[in-house]
Formats: structure tokens, sequence, C-alpha cells
């Protein structure tokens, strides 16, 4: 049983270090049986766990934070803000630029809040500065559309993708229809689906 715990242990060690087998072996000699470390959810070692992954986690966090923040600054209207005050905010936080990644959280979350003129002044923000927009993003905005019934505006972004040779995908066009089906506009409901098929 030993040698068993050992062997899996020597093969989890060279899986999540990819280091070579020697020097996998001269490491796991210093820790106890692979099994063990498994079993107390110990795995992996702190003294194997890469830098990548700790970089990587920090990034996260960070973007999380900043994440946290822009949608903290846009809270703090009391009113259903204008897109001057928006692309103020957005400048601030984001100096140099918009980070699609980021750009596709902060919309996501605002569309999960209903926060439509929020999410269009977002994009139009993207649009003022020349900057990335993407299936994700478009899609996020009429899933807030979806969300609150505005089947119009989910038809004109999703013809806005059109123009913007901007490729959509289902999830974007079921989205488009949910707005449509819970406006009760069902015929271009219907046409949507067509067009899908």
């Amino acid at each position: 049983q030993q040698e068993c715990s050992r062997r899996l242990g020597l093969l989890m060690c060279r899986f999540h270090t990819g280091r070579p087998r020697e020097q996998t072996s001269a490491l796991l000699n210093a820790l106890p049986a692979g099994l063990e470390l498994v079993q107390t959810n110990s795995w992996p070692p702190s003294s194997l766990r890469s830098n990548e992954g700790r970089t990587v986690g920090s990034k996260h966090s960070k973007r999380d934070e900043q994440i946290k923040a822009v949608l903290q600054a846009l809270r703090c209207f009391k009113t259903e803000p204008q897109a001057g005050a928006v692309f103020a905010e957005l400048d601030r936080f984001f100096p140099e630029g918009a980070d699609p990644r980021i750009s596709t959280c902060l919309l996501s979350a605002l569309g999960k809040q209903c926060e439509v003129e929020q999410s269009l002044a977002v994009l139009s923000w993207h649009e003022m500065n020349m900057y990335e927009l993407n299936t994700y993003h478009f899609g996020a905005v009429i899933d807030a559309c979806a969300r609150t019934c505005m089947w119009a505006m989910a038809l004109q972004l999703l013809g806005s993708m059109a123009k913007r040779q901007v490729e959509s995908n289902t999830v974007v066009c079921n989205a488009a229809i949910s707005a449509c089906e819970k406006g009760g506009q069902w015929e271009k409901a219907l046409q949507l689906v067509s067009e899908m098929e």
C-alpha cells in the first residue's frame, strides 16, 4: 500500500509541477505519502505550487476588486445616470483603456442587476474610444434587455452586431428571443427562431 501511495504521489507531483521524473522523485522523498496528501486535502504542497498560479490568482483578485469598485461608483448615481457621467467614471477607472475581459465581467454584472441604461452607456464608451467590442459584450447587454422586457432594444443591439460584423451565437439569439417573448412580441420571436434554423 505504501508503494502504491508513493507511485500515486509521484504521478500527481509530475502532473502538477511538470518537473522531470528524477527531480520529482527527489522532491517526493521529502514528502508524506501521496495518498495521505490527497486524503488531507493538502495537495499540492505549498512548496510545489507554481508562481504562475499565484500570479494568475492575484490578477483575478485585482480584476474582481476593480469591477466591484466600478459597480459601486455607478451605484452612487441616485437616478438613471447620463452617459457622460458613466463615461467620466470609466475614464477614471480605466485611464489606460479597456480590458476586454474586465468589460465582459462588468457588463455581465450590470446585466444581472438589470441596469440596462448603464450597460448601454458602457457599450457607448467602448465605441466612442474605439475599444474592442465582442459577442460577449453585446450578449450581456441583450441579456439585460431580456430581463427587463426591453425587446426593441434587444433587437436593435442584435442588428448593431451584424452592422459591426460582430458574430452572434445561440446564447445571444436566445436572449433576444426571450426579450421578445416577455414583451409579447411572438411574431418577432418566431422570426428569430426561424433565422436560427
